[in-house]
This record gives C-alpha cells, sequence and structure tokens, in this order.
C-alpha cells in the first residue's frame, strides 16, 4: 500500500511500520553497533543501518548511519554522534 501524506515510507513509496522492522531483533543494551545493524531514531520517522562503525581514537567511537532525509526523499550517510546528534537506538 502506498504511503499517505506524512506516514513513513520505504524509498518506492510503500508504507512502511518501524515495529515491522524491527520486531524480530534484539536492541543493543551496551555494546556498540557492528556495520548492518539497523538504527532507529528517537522521532517516529527516522531509521536507517550503520555502514562503518569503529574505534576512534580521538572520539572513543564513530559510527556512520545510512537514512534517508527529505521531504523530497534522498539517501545521506551521517555521523551518529556530528550530524545525527547521538540519538536513537541500534538493533541487531
Amino acid at each position: 500500500m502506498l504511503a499517505g501524506p506524512g506516514r513513513p515510507a520505504c524509498a518506492a513509496g510503500f508504507a512502511v511500520d518501524r515495529a515491522d522492522v524491527i520486531g524480530s531483533r534484539r536492541e543493543l543494551r551496551g555494546e556498540p553497533p557492528c556495520k548492518a545493524d539497523l538504527w532507529v531514531d528517537l522521532d517516529p520517522d527516522g531509521c536507517g543501518m550503520v555502514v562503518r562503525a569503529a574505534r576512534d581514537e580521538s572520539r572513543g567511537f564513530a559510527i556512520s548511519i545510512r537514512h534517508l532525509q527529505g521531504p523530497p526523499a534522498r539517501e545521506s550517510t551521517d555521523d551518529f554522534y556530528l550530524q545525527l546528534a547521538g540519538r536513537g537506538r541500534f538493533f541487531r
């Protein structure tokens, strides 16, 4: 089903419910994320995938997230701490 106005959608425009996406995964608590883990923002729309997670001498840990920004929807890869303000939860 196509998503209505203001409803979360995939890049093709179909309705997406984050609960369906993370339902079979466990939330990471106290362990760092790895590449291909899911990231879910605290707001109702943000979610993405970890594309890089590595120890960083200056910051402790560096995490890059690929997600959609919009409108209009466009793919973006952002630093979890700098551009995404360290907000959200990770799932594996």
